[in-house]
């Protein structure tokens, strides 16, 4: 069984009905205020590899296979992915078929874990768990690979016995990518209520996270590693603490013609990253932050990280909790410089100040006609430093 993974969650308190996030290492520079949350270095090496991906077991693989599922049958699905898992290859789903997922078929997984290089394309199909057992859909272990094409998988959970990491999809250490496809209303009991990547590499295509939950990193959590979203849409999904729809940290993230919209968590609510992130041609727009103190985000939570955005509006966020600050932008802790480029700030939302953006600690520069216009009840004020050409 895995070792659980040590996260936010595992360091915060609760008090007077708020997350208190865990505060920076000993050798970290002081925070600029004591009330200003720090996400946790959540760091670690890699779950342990399932006992099919060690190296002690053997491989008589010779070459790659394609086989086509011949119906909906769940039982010809395991096979066909236990086929093509042995030397790498290719399953064809029957098309139009759900696959119903009634038991686990390994620790906390429903299928076999992945660690070849595997491709699944469906034609229409979904693959989903309906039962009282709580496990996963896939896990990829490295060496795996995995891609999925044009399918839904839905219904996972990932129980806190099983490490509690990646509701649909747990990628440890392995590389997951993402075509045309939906991970939709999956659970997660600790991080990444639809996918989790630990040291991994992610890539979603034209793709769709949308109404997961987990205490961290509602639709995705990544910890090391990279992601990148080509298109696609990242909504509805929920946190309890950070990144209602995605949680970065200390990897490389990307958002290119990414829709984040009505995402919710306390801190971040369409996404929260201490992570070198960049978004173009994006919208961040109706996401949520609840939190209250000066805690907020409701489109962005940007820490100590290098965050850039080309031609990707903000707009109608909202930070509502008492005190909040950030409806659009929460940037803070030194070393968080965002850098916006023809990007509109606007119809932001925060409970006490900085509607707009509010910077503590960091660096906010506003370039090449971009704007912080028309947020409640004031565009940047409050911030310190100061964010140059932004009116109050």
């Amino acid at each position: 069984m895995r070792s659980r993974i040590l996260g936010i969650a595992g360091t915060a308190t609760l008090a007077a009905g708020l997350v208190a996030l865990a505060g920076p290492q000993a050798d970290a520079q002081p925070a600029p205020t004591p009330s200003v949350p720090r996400l946790a270095d959540t760091r670690t090496p890699s779950l342990p590899l399932h006992r099919a991906a060690r190296p002690d077991v053997p491989s008589t693989a010779t070459k790659r296979v394609t086989v086509n599922v011949p119906n909906c049958s769940t039982s010809a699905l395991i096979a066909a992915i236990n086929t093509v898992n042995a030397t790498g290859g290719t399953v064809n789903l029957f098309p139009g078929c759900t696959y119903t997922l009634t038991g686990a078929d390994n620790d906390s997984n429903g299928l076999p874990v992945i660690t070849s290089t595997v491709t699944v394309t469906g034609f229409n199909d979904t693959i989903t768990r309906s039962s009282m057992a709580l496990f996963r859909i896939f896990e990829v272990d490295a060496p795996g690979n995995l891609t999925l094409n044009s399918l839904t998988l839905s219904n996972g959970h990932a129980p806190n016995a099983g490490a509690g990491v990646g509701g649909a999809v747990l990628v440890n250490s392995a590389a997951l990518t993402l075509n045309a496809a939906r991970v939709t209303n999956n659970t997660a009991d600790f991080q990444g209520g639809g996918i989790f990547s630990t040291n991994g590499t992610v890539k979603v295509n034209n793709s769709t996270l949308s109404s997961n939950t987990a205490p961290q990193g509602g639709g995705l959590e990544a910890n090391g590693g990279s992601f990148v979203f080509n298109g696609g849409t990242i909504t509805g999904n929920t946190s309890n603490s950070y990144g209602g729809g995605v949680a970065s940290l200390f990897t490389t993230a990307a958002f290119n013609a990414t829709r984040i919209t009505n995402n919710t968590a306390v801190i971040g609510g369409g996404i929260a990253v201490h992570a070198n992130t960049t978004l173009n041609s994006s919208q961040v727009t109706g996401n949520t932050a609840t939190g209250s103190g000066v805690l907020g985000g409701g489109g962005i939570y940007n820490e100590g990280s290098p965050l850039a955005l080309n031609l990707s509006p903000v707009s109608n966020n909202h930070a509502t909790g008492a005190g909040s600050r950030g409806g659009g932008i929460f940037n803070t802790f030194p070393g968080a410089v965002a850098t916006l480029l023809n990007t509109r700030v606007s119809s932001n939302s925060a409970a006490d100040n900085a509607g707009g953006i509010y910077n503590t600690g960091g660096t906010v520069n506003l370039v090449t006609l971009s704007q912080v216009v028309s947020n409640t009840p004031n565009n940047c004020v409050t911030s310190s430093p100061a964010i140059p050409g932004c009116p109050n």
